[in-house]
């Protein structure tokens, strides 16, 4: 039995629930209405009847309170928090900003591959974010990064949700008194977080290891969990099929001993910024030639293409004559491109 408010319900004589959302770890989540502005947000709805435990009440106070000072366009907006009282049930509310987008784990489900630019512009991003958390006084742990907790829109838009197992100085002592992250209760996700959050330790580095596992899904639709592992070493390089670079970066964040990480996530991101621009870079450059001489070489080209295409017809199959022709014509563009560089470098 759902011991949940029904649509169309207004709590604290202000939200309206128009719309169920998927539901969190211990939470109902609705789109509401705000009776107040017309606004549109999203309300994460603890009962009291359901809650399997008085930490689940006190992990959801967490997240408000520290949505309450972040202040990121990628991290959800602290919007109201509450508690409700109805005559069978008692409910906690966390109101936030509403943020566009399915998951990373709703988009692998779906059949999206990612291919390895994407799956870096998804990096950066979270980098970004992580950048941002990190460098707060006293700086802010997620500890639980994984395809659930990443949004990510039509555009390309990258959001990072579900703040209620962050770990900073300021909650430490309340989580001992609460047995929360020492050692009685282990806060994060099975696949996605490292080995010394299992001991109840978080740091940076804690961070970029779930990223790094996050990647590692996104690019192998396989979860970590399920993953090939040696002396606790994930082994995921045979799922996936990236450039060398990229490994490289992705074994450093995966590393068991967190000292051998990037103990900071800049570092990480510099070298995901090299390895994407060296993509791009990568691609043809075409040298800054005069109009009259590009078209030139495209006609030459060309011609030469024809040549060869006609001198040796009997000796093509009938079915990729055409393919053929424009392979050649391509071939011979490049070449005499590539003698261009030679005799004109660029500066």
């Amino acid at each position: 039995m759902l011991y949940t408010p029904d649509l169309n319900t207004i709590l604290k004589h202000r939200y309206q629930l128009v719309q169920s959302l998927p539901s969190g770890n211990f939470t109902h989540n609705y789109l509401v209405k705000d009776q107040k502005n017309n606004h549109h947000y999203v309300l994460k709805l603890l009962s009291l009847r359901e809650a399997k435990e008085w930490k689940n009440i006190e992990l959801l106070k967490r997240e408000a309170g520290i949505l309450k000072h972040l202040n990121h366009p990628a991290i959800p907006a602290y919007v109201d928090f509450f508690h409700e009282k109805t005559s069978d049930n008692s409910y906690y509310c966390l109101v936030q900003s509403q943020v566009e987008g399915k998951t990373l784990a709703e988009w692998v489900k779906q059949g999206r591959h990612f291919s390895e630019p994407e799956t870096l512009n998804i990096a950066l991003a979270l980098t970004d974010i992580l950048e941002y958390l990190h460098q707060l006084s006293p700086p802010i742990i997620h500890r639980d990064i994984k395809p659930a907790n990443v949004l990510l829109d039509e555009q390309g838009k990258v959001s990072l949700i579900d703040f209620g197992a962050v770990r900073d100085k300021i909650l430490h002592d309340e989580d001992k008194t609460l047995g929360i992250g020492d050692g009685s209760t282990i806060i994060g996700t099975y696949g996605y977080m490292p080995y010394e959050q299992f001991k109840g330790k978080a740091i940076p580095a804690s961070d970029v290891y779930s990223l790094g596992a996050t990647l590692a899904y996104l690019l192998s639709h396989t979860d970590p969990a399920d993953m090939k592992s040696v002396d606790m070493q994930l082994c995921f390089e045979p799922y996936i099929n990236v450039s060398p670079a990229l490994v490289q970066v992705l074994k450093k964040m995966l590393q068991v001993n967190w000292k051998k990480r990037y103990l900071a996530v800049n570092p990480l991101k510099q070298h995901l910024l090299r390895i994407q621009q060296g993509k791009k870079s990568s691609r043809l450059q075409l040298p800054n030639l005069p109009h009259w001489l590009g078209h030139a070489i495209l006609s030459i080209s060309v011609i030469l293409a024809l040549y060869f295409f006609f001198e040796h017809e009997e000796e093509l199959p009938p079915w990729i004559p055409m393919v053929k022709f424009y392979s050649m014509q391509r071939i011979f563009y490049s070449m005499i491109l590539n003698i261009m560089r030679q005799l004109n470098p660029s500066p």
